[in-house]
């Protein structure tokens, strides 16, 4: 059976030779677009955020922009609901923030799994919290706790990352339950 990759206009190509499909998996390495695993060193991380003084390996999640950008949704999540109400720090606060946890936690999981069908399988599982990220939010938004501005800004990168999260999955040869809508939000229009 052959593997298929994305190309950068998402069009879908059959990988060459022993390469799998995981293997062209969008990641940066110090911002530049790069095929995973192809003859070069693995980055130092040092920088901001990594608990290393400054000479560790990176580890491969860390190079996968659907782990970067849920890296970044997490820090969103837990501002936002740092003010939500202390009744809630035990309730939504608490799930929101572990459906957020959940979704980085599953790309870093799944990157470290042995075949593409795993790797694909922590994909969707990631997508799915994303998803249930996504309806907390409007709970969140019932209940005055953020603007719909702050929903907004959170959906759009939410919506972003979706993206990311599925084209891997389909292309990494295991058929997708998940059926990505153009858009999380599909609240009716107010124009």
């Amino acid at each position: 059976m052959a593997k298929y990759h994305m190309n950068k206009d998402q069009s879908r190509v059959e990988s060459p030779g022993s390469r799998t499909a995981r293997d062209y998996m969008k990641t940066r390495d110090g911002g530049r677009e790069s095929r995973a695993g192809e003859g070069r060193t693995e980055p130092k991380v040092g920088g901001r955020g990594s608990s290393a003084g400054g000479g560790r390996r990176a580890f491969r999640f860390e190079r996968i922009e659907a782990w970067q950008l849920a890296r970044a949704l997490n820090k969103t999540v837990y501002s936002l609901s740092r003010g939500f109400p202390k009744e809630e720090m035990f309730a939504l606060s608490s799930q929101i923030r572990r459906a957020s946890v959940s979704v980085s936690s599953n790309i870093a999981e799944g990157s470290g799994r042995n075949s593409d069908t795993d790797f694909a399988h922590f994909l969707e599982i990631a997508y799915g919290s994303l998803m249930e990220k996504a309806s907390q939010l409007f709970l969140a938004l019932d209940q005055k706790y953020i603007s719909e501005e702050q929903l907004d800004s959170v959906l759009a990168d939410a919506d972003l990352l979706a993206g990311k999260v599925v084209a891997p999955s389909k292309s990494l040869g295991r058929p997708s339950r998940i059926s990505l809508p153009s858009t999380l939000d599909t609240r009716p229009s107010t124009q």
